[in-house]
């Protein structure tokens, strides 16, 4: 009879905690959307409302899972949210995949976000996001990608990031007002595969020990304000594909041997080995010396952007007669002054 009575009270108190846990989730989503909607006009989450009859894993970008009905995905893409992201998204503890991008969300993002320890995916790009970047997202352990570009984000990058974001396969700050020098301690992501912080205003040395991340495939650092030479580390990075360093003021010479490093370059804005380079981007920097006669040999080439440097070329790179273009039989062209991004 007693054991009887325990397993009633402990069905009771499951059943209790289920239903608060609930609770949470649907208090947390209409706070979302109370300070989401703010100051727009209408109302683009007209179904978040208590009369649903499936309740409020039913909302319109909301997906939930399990018999503990726990929100696991909130994903509203462009849905015209004019207000702000409340710091309540932070009890939203079951949170795998929060995407966001392309709204009108403003203010800080919430350190709440830190709270969400099972987040695998973060998107608020293509929002006006302001302040510093939190340093609490490196709570987050769970992340694999993490795109914040495209925002009004100002400050350093936290170096915490790098410490315990070991699991992140995408990170993208690209578009903003980031400030500082680069972490070396992004190389502990050692699952890292893509990385962009082009267009903020960085400055410093390249750390060479972004050269241990041996599994990345594209990296972008185009338009910031990095000075000195690229490190050498960088020419061990194999599977690069994409390669943007333009519009910074780096300095050096263009290695001798940059048609042989990088096997499996496709990409390419300053540096490196690239048998099946397609792009090459190295122009709007401090770069002197000669172009390498390796080059003659990407038959892939297609855009080629070297202005706005100091270079020049060897006779020998050149057949008598016979223009340094026309080695390139794909090409669409030879310099430029934006250049290409990843």
């Amino acid at each position: 009879m007693r054991s009887l009575l325990l397993l009633l009270l402990l069905t009771a108190v499951s059943i209790s905690t289920l239903m608060a846990a609930e609770a949470d989730d649907e208090a947390a989503l209409l706070a979302f959307k109370v300070a989401a909607i703010n100051g727009g006009h209408g109302d683009p989450l007209a179904s978040w409302n208590r009369s649903s009859a499936l309740g409020f894993c039913s909302w319109e970008g909301v997906r939930c899972e399990g018999s503990h009905r726990r929100v696991v995905e909130l994903s509203l893409p462009c849905y015209g949210l004019i207000g702000n992201l409340f710091s309540a998204i932070g009890n939203l503890t079951f949170l795998r995949t929060l995407n966001l991008i392309s709204n009108w969300l403003q203010s800080s993002i919430p350190e709440s976000i830190g709270c969400l320890a099972s987040l695998q995916k973060l998107n608020l790009s293509y929002n006006t996001f302001s302040g510093p970047l939190p340093a609490n997202l490196s709570s987050c352990v769970s992340l694999l990608y993490m795109d914040i570009s495209s925002n009004r984000l100002h400050g350093r990058i936290p170096v915490e990031l790098g410490h315990k974001l070991t699991s992140l396969q995408t990170l993208s700050l690209r578009n903003n007002s980031l400030t500082g020098a680069i972490p070396a301690s992004l190389s502990n992501m050692s699952s890292l595969y893509y990385l962009n912080l082009g267009t903020n205003q960085i400055e410093g040395a390249i750390p060479p020990e972004l050269g241990r991340i041996g599994g990345l495939r594209g990296l972008d650092l185009s338009g910031n304000k990095l000075s000195g030479v690229l490190p050498h580390s960088l020419y061990n990075l194999s599977m690069l594909t994409g390669f943007l360093v333009y519009r910074n003021l780096l300095s050096g010479t263009i290695p001798a041997d940059i048609g042989n490093r990088l096997p499996n370059i496709e990409f390419i804005n300053f540096s490196s080995n690239l048998s099946a380079l397609s792009t090459l981007a190295l122009n709007d920097n401090n770069l002197s010396g000669y172009v390498p006669s390796t080059l003659g040999r990407l038959q892939g080439l297609i855009g080629l952007y070297l202005s706005n440097n100091k270079l020049e070329t060897k006779d020998s790179l050149v057949p008598v007669g016979k223009p340094l273009l026309s080695q390139f039989p794909n090409r669409n062209r030879q310099s430029g002054t934006k250049g290409p991004h990843l």
